[in-house]
């Protein structure tokens, strides 16, 4: 009777940890809503990457023109830029090359960069600058300055070669986004300057190039009211739009 009883009582307790053992097996039920609040899509990964580099990217201007007969295209850029300043990042760098040519590489949001462009055509018409042209122009690109500078400026005598419009244009863009990455902080050095600058001779010959946009061209293209007449607006009497 007694080894019966203490067989039955193995038998309660081998039962009790099976019962144990399949409460701690059983996972509690999943809270579905929960979840999905927690998942990420990849376009919302790209979106929070897109708002933290928001001050990392900018649009990129770069163009050059000859000094006009007025004196005073450093201070205009110098007023300019400060005003702007107060709200937004600039970066970027601004030179009168040898007394005679003037080249701008500017990095800023685009708003800023349009309103540069419509003072650009002002900036001609008070003789500060002449022959304008736009080098080039992109959206949403990578900062290569860290501050904005504007000064006088030397380079070498340095003609232009038989090359494309397209070719040269490429070639002084790259060397000022260069002179951005070695300049960081600071003015660019005599040396920088001498290195990076493109000469005269290859910026009268950018201004004067008519497969570059002026200002004025640029506004018209881009930025101008769509405006367009149809065909059948010049037919009359005027055909219905919707026939039965």
């Amino acid at each position: 009777a007694m080894a019966g009883k203490r067989e039955s009582k193995k038998a309660t307790r081998k039962g009790s940890k099976t019962n144990d053992d399949e409460k701690k097996e059983e996972e509690p039920p999943v809270d579905l809503e929960a979840l999905e609040s927690k998942q990420r899509s990849v376009l919302d990964v790209a979106m929070k990457l897109f708002e933290k580099r928001a001050m990392d990217r900018a649009t990129r201007l770069v163009y050059s023109g000859s000094k006009g007969l007025k004196d005073g295209i450093e201070d205009f850029h110098k007023t300019w830029c400060n005003k702007m300043r107060n709200k937004h990042k600039i970066t970027g760098f601004a030179g009168l090359i040898n007394g005679t040519v003037f080249v701008h590489v500017i990095e800023a949001p685009g708003e800023v960069i349009v309103d540069l462009i419509r003072n650009l055509v002002e900036v001609e018409k008070l003789g500060l600058l002449r022959n304008i042209r736009i080098i080039t122009i992109n959206e949403e690109v990578p900062r290569y300055f860290l501050r904005w500078n504007v000064m006088k400026a030397s380079a070498d005598n340095d003609e232009p070669q038989d090359v494309e419009t397209v070719q040269l244009a490429w070639t002084c863009v790259k060397n000022l986004l260069q002179l951005g990455i070695e300049t960081k902080m600071k003015q660019p050095s005599e040396v920088l300057q001498q290195k990076y600058l493109p000469s005269t001779q290859k910026l009268v010959r950018l201004s004067q190039s008519p497969e570059l946009c002026t200002p004025a061209e640029y506004l018209e293209i881009f930025h101008a009211p769509v405006d367009f007449t149809l065909n059948s607006e010049k037919v009359w009497p005027v055909s219905d739009l919707v026939k039965v």
